[in-house]
């Protein structure tokens, strides 16, 4: 059985009042791929809106850890990242998401899964050569008496290596990450009791487009990019 990598986050209420520069990144496309229980979504549109602050400062570091490639993943959380504008489905418009940067990746060794190698390679890119990367990142959590059930959405760019050079205390923005995106990727998935129900994936090249950040938070969680996607079941 396929395996998941799940990296949970806490739960971060501050506020904050440093000086911030905003940016938008919107995607407007459609499920390309679609399996599971989530099939029907298949050419559905999956338009996304991230809004974050370019300033590092703003946010929190939650996490830092070296890669097998070693290279580095860090990720941050902060009360302005917030995900507009989602379609099919809408329960994530007005979600906190994460944000990691991926420095120095290598998709193969670092065991990026097999849905985003094969999209790499389609697209003529070597997943063994050595890039950096951003990830947006955003779950939803529905506990019950009988069962748990979730569901994730994530964005992945990919860039040439030493894009990012640390230590990074600014993001880019948006049209900074277009400009020099290699690949760009989206992914859905839904979960019933840890295990994977349904999955849908995309290729889109976004779009910058300016949408004020909201204050507030909603559990993000890191979706297993790193790691292979447990089997989906496709009775219903």
């Amino acid at each position: 059985m396929k395996k998941i990598v799940f990296i949970a986050l806490a739960l971060f209420t501050g506020l904050t009042n440093a000086a911030i520069a905003a940016t938008s990144l919107s995607t407007n496309g459609s499920w390309q791929t679609a399996n599971g229980d989530l099939s029907s979504l298949l050419g559905q549109s999956a338009p996304a809106t991230w809004s974050y602050d370019t300033d590092l400062a703003s946010a929190t570091l939650y996490s830092s850890y070296t890669l097998p490639s070693t290279g580095t993943v860090s990720t941050y959380v902060s009360s302005n990242y917030v995900l507009s504008g989602t379609a099919a489905p809408t329960l994530f418009d007005g979600s906190q998401f994460a944000l990691s940067i991926l420095d120095n990746t290598i998709a193969n060794l670092d065991a990026f899964n097999t849905d985003i190698v094969t999209s790499m390679v389609n697209k003529g890119l070597n997943p063994d050569i050595t890039g950096d990367a951003i990830l947006f990142t955003t779950s939803t959590l529905f506990p019950v008496s009988e069962f748990t059930e979730s569901f994730s959405l994530s964005g992945l760019m990919m860039f040439d290596k030493d894009f990012f050079t640390g230590p990074i205390s600014t993001l880019p923005s948006a049209d900074i990450l277009l400009d020099n995106a290699l690949f760009i990727y989206a992914s859905l998935s839904h979960e019933i009791n840890f295990e994977e129900t349904g999955f849908a994936s995309y290729i889109q090249t976004p779009s910058a487009v300016p949408v004020p950040a909201a204050l507030w938070m909603f559990a993000p969680a890191l979706l297993g990019f790193l790691g292979l996607r447990r089997k989906v079941n496709t009775q219903a």
